[in-house]
């Protein structure tokens, strides 16, 4: 089983990713942790701008199911995963190919997730809303089938997730999908 999961910036991603990872116990993959590793490891800088660039250029150079790829390859027999930070379309064939693939869309109106952004301080993160809408609106929408395209990734989701009600309203939502897949014991 693999769960992917899909969002707006700071919508709540990892959030989901870890509550699964701690209460159903699936294992967490991310395709910022594996962009930032190929980065750090190349002696590259990180941050959001340099993430969204190599994530790209990797996709280019190597096809849309490059991410999806790793993640997919590196699943043991009978692992449950999560899959954080789906971006691009292209990186739902791989996926939606490999045993019992269903997508969550996490979604959260934009002031609160500004707010969370700017708690959590991560690196390369908008520092205003109008630099937050400005980039989102670059990997929200693209008719250029290599860059990101989240507006596309949420259209396809199997589950959209409100996360603007608290927390315990989000992780109910989450606990419920859960209930809902196919036999997760395969």
């Amino acid at each position: 089983m693999i769960i992917g999961i899909t969002g707006y910036l700071a919508a709540g991603k990892g959030e989901a990713a870890e509550y699964l990872e701690k209460h159903h116990g699936f294992v967490r993959r991310g395709y910022g942790d594996m962009i930032r590793a190929e980065l750090k490891e190349s002696g590259q800088a990180i941050g959001r701008d340099a993430e969204y660039n190599h994530a790209n250029v990797q996709r280019q150079t190597h096809g849309f199911g490059y991410w999806s790829k790793k993640i997919v390859d590196s699943i043991k027999h009978g692992e449950q995963v999560v899959v954080e930070g789906i971006r691009n379309p292209g990186e739902l064939t791989e996926l939606a190919a490999a045993d019992d693939f269903k997508l969550i869309a996490i979604t959260a109106p934009l002031q609160l997730r500004f707010e969370r952004m700017l708690k959590r301080q991560k690196e390369g993160d908008p520092k205003t809303i109008d630099e937050l809408k400005q980039k989102e609106e670059r990997e929200t929408h693209s008719d250029d089938p290599i860059k990101q395209n989240i507006s596309a990734c949420v259209a396809k989701a199997d589950y959209v997730v409100d996360n603007g009600n608290g927390w315990e309203a989000f992780y109910q939502q989450l606990d419920t999908i859960v209930k809902e897949v196919p036999d997760r014991a395969k």
